[in-house]
């Protein structure tokens, strides 16, 4: 039986992308002639914090595409607050008003761009506290010009520990709805990729929690692969990659091509602590991956980035 503990919260991974039928195909990898700038989520939901008092901080992040800065810089950041390419972040309210500006040094590492420190405009003072209950957005400007904007709520949850009393924000967004089915290629394993979240615990390593999953065609109900995996959760976001095992078995890696080969509506069933969380439904048709019916909210702004073979889908209650 796994542990008892709190209930964790789910952010699931999904790519931008636009659906425009009963079913269409979502690939999450975008072609390298459609790639425009963008700052890869995993990063921002690592690194972006918001401190017991309401500010926000925001730590190493990397970029795709960025173009390169009509503005060189004489030091070893193409983008500079002081002499190079201006890339700002901005904190913004449904008024407008500004919570904070932060001009970001970047440089290029190999194929992405490394950012890896800011200035604050106002210095320290500039960066005003945000309220829990809140509605904010990110918005990612190049010579003041918004290319991808990262709209989040503020939570807040107070700690059980007596000893140690702290109170959390915490972020929240339209990637919780999301989850991404994926492949290296198709003779190797199948993974789903879902972001989770714990509450604040006692347990400084965090909350303990249990996850289930399979893939169920929905023909016969038959359940064709399966898999479980135990994480400690904090109350910041954190990447699970689930990889699916043949049906039966402890091991073993269960491919793709087990499902293209197969025309057919398919389900994942997430559960967690053993109480159901929500399913994530897809076709396959043609040796393809659809996702069905469902758009994304009118506010998901975010570009996800995700492996080649990735595809996104939204989770349900049944």
């Amino acid at each position: 039986m796994p542990e008892k503990s709190y209930y964790c919260q789910l952010g699931l991974i999904f790519l931008t992308v636009l659906l425009t039928g009963a079913v269409t195909i979502v690939e999450a990898q975008p072609k390298n002639a459609d790639c425009g700038p963008r700052i890869r989520l995993g990063s921002l939901l690592d690194n972006l914090r918001i401190a017991p008092d309401g500010r926000v901080s925001i730590g190493r992040l990397y970029a795709d595409c960025l173009p390169d800065p009509a503005r060189q810089s004489q030091s070893g950041y193409a983008y500079h607050p002081y002499d190079g390419g201006r890339l700002a972040a901005e904190i913004r309210d449904a008024s407008g008003a500004n919570y904070a500006t932060f001009v970001f040094y970047g440089r290029k590492v190999s194929t992405l761009w490394e950012l890896d420190r800011y200035e604050t405009v106002g210095g320290p003072a500039g960066v005003k506290p945000l309220a829990a209950g809140g509605r904010y957005e990110l918005r990612f400007l190049i010579e003041n010009r918004e290319f991808m904007k990262f709209p989040f709520r503020v939570g807040v949850a107070e700690s059980p520990d007596v000893y140690r009393p702290q109170k959390f924000f915490l972020l929240d967004g339209p990637w919780r709805d999301y989850a991404e089915i994926g492949y290296p290629n198709p003779n190797r394993y199948t993974q789903l990729r879902v972001w989770l979240r714990g509450v604040p615990a006692s347990d400084p390593n965090g909350t303990p929690v249990s996850c289930k999953f399979r893939i169920v065609r929905e023909a016969d109900s038959k359940t064709l692969a399966e898999g479980a995996e135990s994480y400690r959760l904090a109350p910041e976001w954190q990447l699970a990659t689930l990889s699916f095992a043949p049906a039966g078995a402890k091991y073993g890696e269960f491919p793709a091509a087990a499902l293209l080969e197969r025309d057919g509506r398919y389900r994942i069933e997430l559960a967690i602590d053993d109480k159901p969380y929500g399913v994530y439904r897809f076709e396959v048709r043609d040796r393809q991956f659809y996702v069905s019916d469902r758009t994304p909210p009118a506010d998901f702004g975010v570009p996800l980035e995700s492996g080649p073979k990735g595809f996104a889908l939204w989770r349900s209650d049944k």
